[in-house]
């Protein structure tokens, strides 16, 4: 069960940050226009 759950954990994570990786991306989209991005992240 260790082992399984462990795998489990990872790819939930794994999706939970591409997720989030994309949400920023689009919201950095939308913002371009007014401003620009910031640099450095």
């Amino acid at each position: 069960m260790g082992v399984e759950a462990e795998l489990l954990l990872v790819l939930g994570v794994l999706a939970f940050a591409v997720y989030e990786l994309i949400k920023t991306r689009r919201a950095l989209r939308k913002s371009r226009e007014e401003k620009p991005p910031p640099k450095g992240e």
